[in-house]
């Protein structure tokens, strides 16, 4: 399965559109890993451009402020969010296609 996707702010704020955060976050992994729900374990983070890194946490931190004012904005994508490469090679891509996937028996 390719887990390779192409974002747009437009795509990314819908994820926002939740009450929680834990909520948000889902979303944005649901981007990548669409069978999301059959999935008992990633082993790593995918990968994102700067960019596009930089937007996701400023909207946890936007988010974070106005549903959560009592913890560390941004944290919990912080602690479990997407990977940075630091440079925009991959532009508005998330590229999770070597993180290795373990799914649930069923």
């Amino acid at each position: 399965m390719n887990r390779k996707v192409t974002v747009t702010k437009k795509i990314i704020d819908a994820c926002f559109d939740v009450d929680h955060q834990a909520d948000a976050m889902v979303n944005l992994y649901k981007l990548v890993y669409p069978d999301w729900d059959s999935i008992r374990k990633i082993d790593g983070f995918p990968r994102a451009g700067k960019e596009l890194c930089v937007y996701i946490c400023r909207s946890f931190i936007k988010f974070d402020e106005k549903h959560h004012p009592d913890v560390i904005k941004g944290g919990l994508w912080f602690n479990n969010g997407f990977s940075s490469l630091n440079t925009d090679d991959l532009d508005w891509e998330i590229d999770a296609n070597d993180i290795p996937v373990v799914f649930d028996r069923g």
